[in-house]
């Protein structure tokens, strides 16, 4: 302790003075910095910053600089957006510089809010008049002032919900409005595409805190910027609708109902799909999240683009099926799928033929060509739609049936519960032609397998509690004392 004041002034000096914006110093400038951030944090080291002169000259040498967008940073948003994404939204980007400042800021504004809050909003005033006088080359400037204002304003922060806890010295509605919704609006979606994907950010980071009035608004722009060129951008558009979707609604129900969503759904719907069919995002995992929840938003509102979604979605999981390789991916677009069925089969219950003509094929392709990452989502949307189709049970699903109950897809235990569900639905909906068909043993077999195993017996019983209810009871009654036999050895 006694030699702290030196060391903090040797990296004091090391940054300012032997440290350049190269990238041969990035780690030895995140280290330094991170060191001064747990020094200011802490109440009893407050001396060694509490001078105005000090703030003012940590936020003009350390803090702002190394917030710039520097032509590595461009390359990378560039070049590589995956990885740009990764680290700026992900929380990848403990060893950057932006980070490092960032958490020298919060470290600063713990001790100093009153003092740093105002000499920040000096400097965001320079960076934004810098750029007004000329836009079209300093938009770095904003770019960094637009980053200066997100760390002074958020004081708490989770992946889940953005930021939980603000600066009350900032007005983020008064900044969002002056700067952020001008970004937002501006006609050409691929003019700037760093400061784009810079007010998305800042519209994701405070949406708990911004009015709900400008969130609703804020969907056309999202839409429109789904269709920029710049892989960047339109998955932080997708991303940002997405969020948006998931907001909590402090009096129940959905954030935003499907009239609210209905003026802005048929561009989000192609824009969406038209960033699916771009080379860099044929396999967007944020876009098809955003999509799914779209989906499940509009609920019904969904009905007129219905037969567009669906050709789409078919022609999407046919692609993938020869490959798959995005696990994420591949769960929101049978999502996705499962939306459009049961919310389009809740207004029309007779669409559920339609939908069954449409991917039986595909999903016999994916059971013959056996791709296992696809087959639990393939019976989960066998047992929506048997579930919502009318007695009888089709005969192409009963001819389905014994490859059901063949033990090697029992082996493997992501294809149990979907399975479960799935025979639940044929004996609910054809109990009887399941002993027609002379199938009662091999089911019960299928049963028996389930309850020896501590990870499966729950499902177990869930399907003997669906042939108790649907089977009829003099067909049961013979295998009634095996049953009980078997349940009291377990």
């Amino acid at each position: 302790q006694p030699h702290l004041a030196r060391f903090v002034e040797a990296t004091w000096n090391l940054l300012v003075n032997q440290t350049t914006l190269q990238v041969k110093h990035d780690m030895l400038v995140c280290n330094a910095i991170q060191f001064l951030a747990s020094v200011a944090a802490h109440d009893k080291y407050k001396s060694l910053f509490e001078s105005q002169e000090t703030l003012t000259t940590i936020c003009q040498n350390v803090i702002v600089p190394n917030m710039q967008f520097r032509d590595v940073d461009e390359e990378q948003f560039e070049d590589n957006p995956e990885e740009y994404i990764r680290r700026d939204i992900e929380g990848s980007d403990v060893d950057t510089r932006r980070r490092a400042a960032c958490d020298l800021v919060h470290s600063l504004t713990k001790v100093f809010e009153g003092p740093v809050t105002s000499i920040f909003k000096d400097y965001v005033a320079s960076l934004q008049q810098e750029y007004r006088a000329d836009p079209a080359k300093k938009w770095r400037s904003l770019d960094t002032a637009i980053f200066l204002v997100s760390s002074l304003a958020s004081k708490a922060r989770t992946e889940k919900h953005g930021a939980t806890k603000t600066n009350q010295l900032v007005d983020l509605t008064e900044f969002f409005s002056m700067t952020i919704a001008d970004l937002l609006q501006a006609p050409d979606v691929n003019d700037t595409p760093v400061l784009k994907a810079a007010a998305i950010k800042f519209l994701i980071s405070f949406r708990q805190h911004l009015p709900r009035t400008v969130l609703l608004l804020a969907f056309q722009p999202l839409a429109a910027h789904l269709a920029s060129v710049h892989t960047v951008v339109h998955t932080y558009a997708a991303h940002g609708v997405e969020r948006l979707l998931m907001l909590q609604n402090p009096s129940g129900g959905p954030p935003f109902t499907g009239p609210e969503l209905e003026p802005v759904l048929k561009t989000l719907l192609g824009n969406m799909f038209a960033v699916l069919r771009m080379e860099m995002s044929l396999e967007n995992d944020y876009v098809m999240k955003a999509l799914m929840r779209t989906l499940s938003a509009a609920r019904d509102h969904i009905l007129p683009y219905v037969p567009d979604l669906l050709a789409q979605l078919k022609a999407k999981v046919a692609l993938v099926a020869k490959n798959p390789s995005k696990p994420n991916f591949n769960h929101y677009l049978f999502e996705s799928l499962s939306c459009m069925i049961r919310f389009t089969c809740q207004k029309d219950v007779a669409a559920v033929s339609h939908f069954e003509a449409e991917l039986f094929p595909l999903f016999q392709l994916i059971l013959q060509n056996d791709v296992l990452e696809f087959l639990p989502y393939v019976f989960q949307i066998l047992s929506l739609t048997l579930e919502i189709h009318p007695a009888p049970v089709p005969a192409a699903y009963m001819e389905l049936f014994p490859l059901l109950l063949m033990p090697v897809l029992w082996e493997r235990q992501g294809n149990i519960t979907p399975l479960v569900r799935l025979l639940q639905a044929y004996v609910c909906k054809g109990g009887s032609d399941i002993v027609q068909l002379g199938k009662m043993e091999p089911l019960l077999g299928v049963w028996q397998k389930l309850i020896a195993s501590k990870t499966s017996d729950h499902e177990g019983f869930a399907l003997l509690r669906s042939i108790v209810e649907f089977i009829p009871q003099d067909t049961l009654r013979p295998f009634l004392r095996t049953i009980f036999s078997l349940i009291f050895q377990r």
